[in-house]
């Protein structure tokens, strides 16, 4: 597929934010710095994904254009560090979709054919008219790919299985995409492609590094799968790969735990043990691989879920990227990130904490995890980030806090080489987690704490407690997050502010009715659209607030559907009991507020 030509933009940048403009082009622009020394290795950290998108489901095949423009969203979210995502039951329209509006990516699609009556290949729909396929995307700095398709054998009626791969011989890196016949009836067949994948790897690709990804339509423990995993994982495992999101990362061993993780396609009923999951889709890559993280998302548009990891990979010494080298300002020239605000700022709940620092004598839970932690590592280039400086989100700061603090010097420094901004503020003005706490504790005890089982729900409804609580000091709260907004625009008048609403804490609809959240407590379902309605209240009022004085406003709901507390994915919050921070996002929360806005940096105030 060609892609589109580029079109000047004729909307001008001019302002205060020119100059992060240009830096953060400059990362999109550049290739990494080759190591003076020819005779070193050269390693590069990137993000790789994988993804069903479920072009052959009744239920998801016949969208239109939601799939990819979802896809897009994400891939542009993640920034030029995103370098490969693999992808399955893709259609070619949506491909080329993505071709057109991803300018630094290729696409590679390799369409799939079904046998007719007289056994004559024909080319296999999706579920609207479009042809249907595996893809590879890649980003364009990544050139010089040899493309080679491998068959697998064709099951009765069903669609032909191949595997996809594109190879650069000079960097001795191959990335493959396949895709596995399903179902129980097929299990012997979806071993036999198993070990045909392993074999094709083993005698073509030799000594390369090796990134695999697909839905392999079995569980981590099967034969099937056992032909991926390195014999390091034990369970008869005889593959010579390592998989990204397994519990036990890069500390691979024979434990039963390791071949396990988050399943990415529905749930078999498993009655008192809660369900077994389904880990159909799968990142493996080569040993010598480091896997920073993984995480599976979830996906509105598909029955699959896209799974995502931060890996580092080495090439061969002397090896570099073929695009043309630029060379990055220096670190000192470049402008400075800010992170301020309170818990849901600091990452308190997320674990791996720094030391506390000068600036407060308490421990205010800044967390390597944070949301602004994931940001600095994206726009590195772009922006510095130095934590001890940078870094002044607390744990139960108040916007009087914040505000005083600025007012006084103390509090990240803030001058004109400050280029982006982020603040979440006022949660704990209006003692927020608190306040949800005793929403759920009102459900089963009355104001004696004794228990009002077995017939909870009979408590003061979590609307009228909100009400009592919360009311009364959103109105300061909204004064002082202007006035501090005021005070950034004084102090830095070149800097981006970003300010970031809360997330929907529980999932709010009653498709599953009342549940019992990870940390064993029942939430009912009531109480959850009372937290939904409050939480929109509370953002409305402050992306009035930010809109007002010249500030962007990131809502993070949608990024975090389906991980709320109940929601049908894994949770991205701590729960009431046996964690710390309750009610705070843990660390894949924390990335989940820094896909929701990474987006946003530098996009025009009104593109929303």
């Amino acid at each position: 597929m060609e892609p589109l030509k580029r079109v000047p933009c004729p909307r001008a940048l001019a302002g205060p934010l020119t100059a992060l403009v240009l830096a953060l082009a400059s990362v999109v622009l550049m290739a990494p710095v080759p190591p003076e020394d020819p005779a070193r290795d050269y390693s590069e950290r990137m993000f790789i994904g994988q993804f069903n998108m479920a072009g052959g489901s009744d239920e998801y095949g016949g969208h239109g254009s939601e799939a990819p423009e979802a896809l897009v969203r994400s891939i542009k979210g993640r920034g030029p560090a995103l370098a490969f995502v693999t992808i399955n039951e893709g259609c070619k329209d949506w491909l080329d979709y993505l071709d057109e509006q991803l300018p630094d990516y290729n696409v590679k699609f390799d369409p799939v054919f079904k046998n007719d009556d007289k056994g004559n290949p024909q080319p296999q729909p999706c579920k609207h008219d479009s042809q249907f396929g595996n893809a590879i995307i890649y980003r364009k700095d990544f050139s010089g790919f040899q493309a080679k398709s491998y068959e697998l054998q064709d099951a009765v009626g069903h669609a032909q299985r191949k595997m996809l791969c594109l190879k650069s011989d000079s960097k001795r890196l191959v990335v493959c995409t396949v895709h596995l016949v399903s179902g129980e009836d097929h299990r012997e067949q979806r071993e036999q492609e198993a070990e045909r994948v392993r074999r094709w790897l083993a005698e073509d690709y030799a000594g390369y590094t090796v990134i695999l990804g697909g839905d392999l339509n079995d569980e981590p423990g099967s034969e099937a799968l056992s032909s991926f995993y390195l014999s390091d994982y034990g369970q008869d495992a005889h593959g010579s790969l390592k998989e990204v999101d397994s519990p036990c990362g890069d500390d691979i061993n024979a434990r039963d735990s390791c071949r396990d993780g988050e399943h990415t396609h529905g749930e078999l009923p498993g009655g008192l043990l809660g369900g077994i999951n389904e880990k159909f889709d799968y990142l493996f890559v080569s040993p010598k691989v480091t896997v920073h993280d993984a995480d599976a998302t979830k996906s509105l548009y598909s029955d699959h879920d896209p799974l995502w990891a931060d890996v580092e990979v080495t090439y061969p010494h002397g090896e570099q990227r073929s695009s043309p080298q630029a060379q990055p300002p220096p670190a000192a020239s470049l402008p400075r990130y800010v992170a301020m605000g309170d818990s849901f700022s600091s990452g308190d709940g997320a674990g791996d904490y720094y030391p506390p620092t000068g600036d407060r004598p308490e421990h205010c839970k800044r967390s390597r995890n944070a949301y602004s932690q994931v940001i600095a590592s994206r726009v590195e280039g772009a922006l510095r980030h130095d934590p001890q400086q940078d870094f002044v989100a607390c744990s139960g700061a108040k916007a009087k806090d914040v505000l005083n603090d600025i007012r006084n010097k103390h509090l990240g420094h803030l001058d004109e080489s400050v280029g982006l901004v982020t603040i979440s503020i006022g949660g704990n003005d209006l003692d927020w987690a608190n306040t949800i706490v005793q929403c759920v504790r009102a459900q089963f005890y009355g104001p004696d704490n004794t228990p009002r089982m077995p017939f909870p729900g009979l408590g003061e409804t979590c609307n009228n407690i909100i009400k009592k609580v919360v009311d009364p000091k959103l109105g300061g709260v909204l004064s002082d997050l202007q006035a501090i907004l005021q005070e950034i625009k004084m102090k830095s008048s070149n800097a981006q502010v970003i300010v970031v609403g809360y997330p929907v804490i529980m999932e709010p609809t009653d498709r599953a009715k009342d549940c019992v959240q990870s940390a064993g407590q029942l939430v009912p379902t009531g109480m959850r659209g009372d937290v939904r309605d409050a939480t929109a209240r509370l953002n409305k009022e402050l992306r009035a607030v930010a809109e007002r004085e010249g500030a962007r406003f990131v809502e993070p709901a949608p990024n975090f559907e389906g991980h709320q507390i109940c929601g049908e994915g894994s949770e991205w919050f701590n729960g009431l009991h046996g964690d710390e921070a309750p009610f705070h996002p843990n660390k894949a929360g924390q990335r989940g507020y820094a896909s929701a806005i990474l987006p946003h940096l530098n996009a025009p105030l009104d593109d929303d």
